[in-house]
């Protein structure tokens, strides 16, 4: 009995042992962890902390200031004195002036007005609205010598001239408002209030375009064009200048220079100036031209195209320094000529005499080349060159047939030539203008209807 007691407090005993053994590991590893905790805490970096969750990475873009420089080339073509002369318009008549067709006027020449970004032309009549239509000296045309400008690819009709006021105040509006209808913008004259220049979008280039022209001797202080005096509200209406005095001049060549800083403000990246100035069928540009156009130049046009003087004259380039100390060219065409009109050998020479009388049959297409950075505006000039036209006349029946012919390569066979046996007029009219304008500035190439750049989709 005394053996069995003895053997169970000795297996108690040995179970107590076993689990004061179990308590001392237990407290063990309890005090191994307390003492790495406080390590963990007291000794950054000593056992690793898990790598936070990073955010997604933000997407770029790349501000406008950052895109590479864009440079736009735009060709611009401006035809001269557009005039609707009594036996034009009666060539254009048909079914008894139920309608006027002006096709042939001008089917040789629309290609070459159509093959650019920016065509204009100088429209030196006034559209009533209605009959009777007149020519020298009151101007009046059918609306449809506008549709066909608009038809051949004339983007701004320009409308300074003289005979702008023909009719009046209310016929100066109408026309404007005619031209506008058709398509057109329309710059030299516009209603009362409204801006003098106009704005023309092309392939994304903002171009400023001002029109003005010359104004005749003030009548009692007021203002004259043709003689017809400007009231106060006409005025608003036409862009004029006087060439009274060099006083007077020069004050209306500071509002031209605003109305070209004017367009600027509102964007243009290139600005356009166009001037009816110079002395009837003189073929070299007078002192006064070459003050305005150098005036103007400096005052920051950076295309002139001009006429009124109703035969070709020289084309210049103008330098011009500018604020940074660099330089531009600016290029002036003194005077377009006639692009058509009555006005010929046949109808002047017991006037003028024959050879002044052959130069008014003359006429061109000027075309200057541009490139632009889309990015600021800077620009370069890339051509500056002239695309010669002749006008063709020539009976038939009880009227004439009209004809604007391009004296490009291969003029002797056009059509109308043959028909009128004038090739060795045309051919005399080509050389006498490229003896007076130059032959680096001739252009002869003819309309290649493959690599034509109509019809006009980017507006």
């Amino acid at each position: 009995m005394e053996d069995s007691r003895t053997r169970r407090r000795q297996a108690r005993e040995a179970r107590a042992r076993k689990n004061r053994a179990r308590l001392r590991v237990l407290l063990g590893i309890v005090a191994l962890a307390a003492v790495a905790f406080a390590a963990w805490k007291m000794i950054p970096g000593l056992i690793p902390e898990p790598e936070p969750e990073l955010p997604p990475e933000p997407e770029y873009t790349v501000v406008p200031d950052m895109e590479a420089e864009r440079w736009i080339d735009i060709s611009v073509r401006c035809a001269g004195d557009v005039m609707a002369h009594t036996g034009q318009t009666d060539s254009a008549r048909r079914d008894k002036g139920a309608y006027y067709n002006w096709e042939e006027h001008f089917k040789y020449v629309a290609p070459y007005m159509m093959d650019a970004d920016l065509t204009m032309a100088n429209l030196e009549t006034t559209l009533k609205g209605a009959p009777p239509y007149l020519g020298y000296p009151s101007f009046n045309a059918p609306d449809s010598l506008g549709w066909k400008l608009k038809n051949m690819g004339v983007d701004v009709a320009i409308f300074a001239n003289n005979h702008m006021f023909d009719l009046g105040l209310k016929t100066t509006e109408r026309t404007v408002d005619a031209l506008r209808s058709m398509g057109m913008q329309v710059v030299g004259a516009q209603h009362a209030g409204e801006k003098r220049y106009q704005i023309v979008d092309v392939k994304g280039i903002k171009i400023g375009v001002v029109a003005y022209t010359y104004e005749t001797p003030r009548n009692g202080g007021r203002r004259t064009i043709n003689a017809g005096v400007l009231s106060d509200e006409a005025y608003s209406v036409i862009n004029s200048f006087t060439q009274d005095s060099q006083e007077l001049l020069d004050r209306d060549l500071a509002v031209i220079a605003q109305q070209m800083q004017a367009a600027r403000d509102d964007g243009a990246q290139v600005v356009i100036l166009y001037m009816h100035w110079g002395e009837e069928y003189q073929k070299d540009p007078n002192r006064w031209q070459k003050y305005m156009a150098q005036k103007m130049a400096n005052a920051g046009a950076d295309v002139i195209f001009a006429s009124h003087p109703h035969v070709i004259q020289a084309i210049e380039e103008l330098k011009v320094n500018l604020p940074d100390g660099s330089a531009k060219n600016v290029p002036v065409f003194y005077s377009m000529g006639n692009f058509i009109s009555n006005q010929r050998t046949e109808s002047l020479s017991g006037d003028f005499g024959t050879a002044i009388a052959a130069k008014t049959e003359q006429g061109m297409i000027a075309c200057v080349g541009l490139r632009v950075c889309a990015n600021d505006g800077r620009h370069e000039i890339t051509e500056v060159s002239f695309i010669p036209t002749w006008v063709d006349r020539y009976s038939k029946g009880s009227t004439y047939e009209y004809g604007i012919i391009p004296l490009t390569k291969g003029f002797e066979s056009n059509p109308m030539l043959l028909t009128s046996g004038h090739v060795s007029r045309a051919q005399a009219a080509l050389k006498s203008m490229t003896d007076l304008i130059g032959e680096k500035y001739v252009n002869t190439e003819a309309f290649d209807g493959n690599t034509a750049r109509f019809p006009k989709d980017h507006r």
